[in-house]
């Protein structure tokens, strides 16, 4: 049976490392591959073990033949104990190598065995990398300068080790201790002019297949080491990212609550505009569409002067709230809370004692001054963010009682909800006029107060989900450069990638779930709490949080491929 490598050819971009290399290793033996720093050591190996892509010729490996891998820079899982490192392979397929004791003993691992990597020296962490490969009783042994990390002692252990191994198995080895290795009367061939080169011959046997098939691997211990694997990363990062989602949403929540368009106010003549005339020009008069009405003079409560807008109630608001009557007839009134508030204040009563008060108003009626006495019959609260202060009388009290002078210059025009800002910007246009109307002039206000504070926290809700969509992409980047190093670990271990996949996969989805879970939790709460204002927008940010998390991951899962595995574990390393 022949194992070999066959006019290989391999670059990277306009470097060209391999030009037609042929490498023949059927016959079990030890052999070493010299060659200076950077001509292509460490790629030959990762080429005959199936780790790395080649541009062209023919890489000759039976199907089934056990290839382990001793890494240079050790590749252990940290979140493993050392006895999980060295066991992975028995424990995923329960076959249990019968030299596994004396293999552990002769590299002096059995003392720490309970320990983690992170505790271990750098000698200690190749000695377990060798140890993790030799129990999967491979037919081919690649060595990645095994020794570069080890003592003395413990160097010409390992290679006594691999020189008694390599009677009846293939040991490929590329080393810079040449001269502690050629000891070993090893095979040597070495790199030249982008070739491998050598006058040594091997007489051994050639190895043969064990033409075992492995049974499939242990998927809850897959699982199992894969949890272990993303437990510490993926908690920090699950909680990372539910703070910032649920910080994204409860701000939107937030702003919905608080700049939520106001539709209506609660007015009395909420569509009722006051105009006066104040400049009227004999030549051109002005024209006024509304019905004239009586102007009161200012009122004077304990010697202090108060501007009362004193007009015909029209429209009764069911919605408003009263406190004692909501109709009135004769000369009685109604005031609004702002009145209400000054006369309590001024006369140290309760609202009670206003109901039945007396109150007299005065006016101008063709030049000649007039009071009339009002007795109040209710207060209105109303919304107002003026304080503006209002007395209601009744509309027929005029018509009944005094004549309407043709000279009265004050109108009210009588608008709708549909057209009563346009007629009120309408008559503000006109400089000859006065106007006033409380729902449009409160709306206004409150539109200008609240402008300036919206923008700045719409900015503020703005920042926070970009933080969120940023995180949530370089977190999951991150993690699955720390993560892809462990997968091809596993990998290395004869489990099939599409295994793996499908099994870091799953712990990913219960990940996702659980964010989902208590996202909706807490948009579910909003909408029994508060309403469902914003809950389209509470759900779209769910979505595109799955949507970016599901499409991280599959752009993860689909960067690697059995032959990348030398490149993932190197940006492993860089990383």
């Amino acid at each position: 049976m022949k194992y070999g490598l066959e006019g290989i050819k391999k670059s990277f971009g306009r470097q060209t490392v391999f030009d037609g290399l042929d490498f023949d290793f059927s016959k079990c033996g030890l052999y070493l591959i010299k060659g200076e720093s950077g001509s292509g050591k460490t790629t030959l190996l990762n080429i005959i073990a199936g780790y790395e892509d080649f541009d062209g010729g023919k890489r000759v490996i039976e199907k089934g033949t056990k290839i382990a891998y001793i890494f240079q820079t050790y590749e252990l899982i940290n979140n493993l104990t050392v006895a999980e490192n060295i066991d992975l392979f028995e424990n995923l397929y329960h076959i249990t190598f019968d030299k596994k004791q004396e293999i552990i003993e002769i590299l002096g691992l059995q003392d720490i065995m309970d320990h983690y990597p992170d505790e271990c020296s750098g000698g200690q962490k190749q000695r377990i990398g060798i140890a993790r490969a030799l129990m999967m009783d491979p037919e081919i042994i690649i060595c990645d300068e095994p020794t570069e990390s080890l003592d003395m002692e413990n160097k010409q252990n390992v290679m006594e080790l691999l020189t008694t191994l390599a009677k009846e198995k293939i040991v490929l080895l590329a080393s810079h201790e040449t001269e502690l290795i050629e000891k070993y009367q090893p095979a040597v061939y070495e790199i030249i002019d982008k070739k491998l080169q050598s006058n040594d011959e091997i007489d051994n046997e050639v190895v043969e297949a064990k033409d075992v098939l492995l049974p499939k691997p242990d998927q809850k211990y897959l699982k199992k080491i894969i949890r272990k694997i993303l437990h510490h990363s993926s908690i920090v990062q699950l909680l990372i990212i539910l703070v910032i989602a649920l910080t994204a949403l409860v701000s939107l929540q937030t702003y919905f609550t608080i700049f939520k368009p106001i539709e209506s106010l609660k007015i009395l003549n909420s569509y009722e505009i006051y105009i006066e005339v104040t400049n009227d020009d004999e030549e051109n008069p002005v024209r006024v569409p509304g019905e004239r009405i009586v102007k009161f003079d200012n009122i004077i409560l304990d010697g202090r002067k108060y501007r009362i807008n004193v007009v015909p109630i029209v429209t009764n608001n069911e919605e408003l709230e009263f406190y004692g009557q909501k109709e009135i007839n004769g000369n009685e009134i109604i005031i609004n809370q702002n009145v209400a508030k000054v006369l309590m204040d001024s006369q140290g009563v309760s609202k009670e004692k206003l109901i039945g008060q007396e109150m007299n108003l005065s006016y101008k009626i063709d030049f000649f001054s007039n009071e009339d006495t009002f007795e109040i019959a209710g207060i209105v609260y109303e919304d107002d963010v003026q304080n503006v202060l209002q007395v209601y009388y009744s509309n027929d009290y005029f018509k009944q009682t005094r004549s309407i002078s043709e000279d009265m210059d004050y109108y009210v025009y009588h608008s709708d909800s549909k057209n009563i800002e346009n007629d009120y910007y309408r008559f503000s246009k006109n400089t000859q006029l006065e106007t006033t109307n409380l729902f449009v002039e409160n709306m206004e206000r409150i539109n200008n107060e609240m402008g300036i504070f919206e923008l700045v926290f719409k900015a503020v809700v703005i920042v926070i989900f970009t933080t969120l969509l940023i995180y949530t992409i370089y977190s999951l980047k991150k993690q699955w450069r720390q993560v892809s190093g462990n997968l091809a670990i596993i990998a290395s271990c004869l489990v099939l990638l599409s295994k793996i996949k499908s099994s870091y996969i799953k712990e990913k989805f219960k990940e996702l779930i659980i964010i989902d879970i208590v996202l909706m939790g807490e948009s579910l709460l909003y909408l029994l709490l508060i309403g469902n204002r914003g809950i389209e927008i509470n759900a779209g940010v769910i979505i595109v949080l799955n949507i970016i998390y599901l499409v991280m991951l599959l752009i993860n899962i689909r960067s690697i491929k059995d032959y990348e595995i030398a490149t993932i574990l190197k940006d492993d390393k860089d990383n």
